[in-house]
């Protein structure tokens, strides 16, 4: 069989301080102290430059198109009925509990007007 070896593991040792090695980067302190400025400058130069929050979903019109939704009252369908609702899109709910079904159609004309009844 293969034995191993260990001359890459002593050559990657050979640098690293742990290990009595010499630095691989020498920094001053004046370089140290520079790079949380940095990044605070960094952090408010993203936040003026984006408009959204990064994952938002953008607003779409969807009026005058349908979609049908399974699972629409709980958990990712209903996220994903809320968000087309929200876009003026027309759904079809397929429901199992139809109590459940029919609120949840009621609470999203209530919440989203402009959204055509599901």
């Amino acid at each position: 069989g293969r034995r191993f070896s260990s001359k890459p593991l002593e050559r990657a040792c050979r640098h690293c301080p742990a290990f009595g090695g010499a630095p691989a980067i020498a920094m001053d302190a004046s370089v140290l102290l520079k790079v949380p400025v940095m990044v605070v400058l960094a952090a408010v130069l993203l936040k003026v430059v984006t408009k959204r929050q990064i994952g938002s979903p953008q607003p779409v019109d969807l009026q005058g198109r349908t979609f049908l939704v399974t699972g629409a009252t709980s958990g990712l369908g209903r996220w994903h009925a809320e968000a087309l609702a929200s876009w003026n899109a027309s759904l079809v709910l397929p429901v199992r509990d139809l109590g459940r079904g029919r609120a949840f159609a009621v609470e999203l004309a209530a919440r989203f007007p402009g959204a055509p009844p599901a």
